[in-house]
């Protein structure tokens, strides 16, 4: 091992980047959607929800009658990855799917009044998370960090 390699394992060790991937924006917000993503798992598994299930739920109570094929294009997600989440929602009581008069292969999702009741529940201890995470960053910094990672992957729809 050279001496540099033992400075890299060192530096990894004791929680900050190695020095080969510093100033990388890959690497910082990987680190970063893995320390949200994980508190906010603690935040959603009393809920009954995970992070799939609660970005879910989020989008149909947003879009009452969204179809099930455009849910999967907003969450950035594979179709047959959303058909679980979707059974799992309804399973739950959270939505329901209704056919689309005419078309019997469609599906729009609509949330009960239980699925609006948790994501405004959810929404509250979500929020309250990212506070917690966040502080550090002044509402502006905050603002400003969502304007340029939209930039990078603009939201659909």
């Amino acid at each position: 091992m050279t001496a540099g390699t033992e400075s890299r394992g060192t530096d990894h060790e004791a929680g900050s980047a190695p020095l080969s991937l510093r100033g990388l924006v890959g690497p910082a917000l990987k680190r970063a959607h893995h320390l949200l993503h994980s508190e906010a798992g603690r935040c959603l598994e009393p809920l009954g929800l995970r992070g799939a299930t609660y970005a879910a739920l989020s989008v149909i109570c947003d879009r009452p009658g969204l179809r099930q094929g455009e849910l999967a294009g907003v969450l950035s997600a594979e179709r047959s990855n959303t058909v679980g989440t979707v059974e799992a929602l309804e399973a739950a009581g959270w939505i329901e799917r209704r056919r689309i008069e005419g078309d019997r292969r469609v599906w729009t999702l609509l949330p009960t009044e239980a699925g609006r009741s948790l994501c405004r529940r959810a929404d509250a201890l979500m929020q309250a998370q990212e506070d917690r995470m966040l502080a550090a960053l002044p509402p502006r910094d905050r603002a400003r960090l969502i304007t340029l990672l939209e930039r990078i992957a603009p939201p659909e729809g």
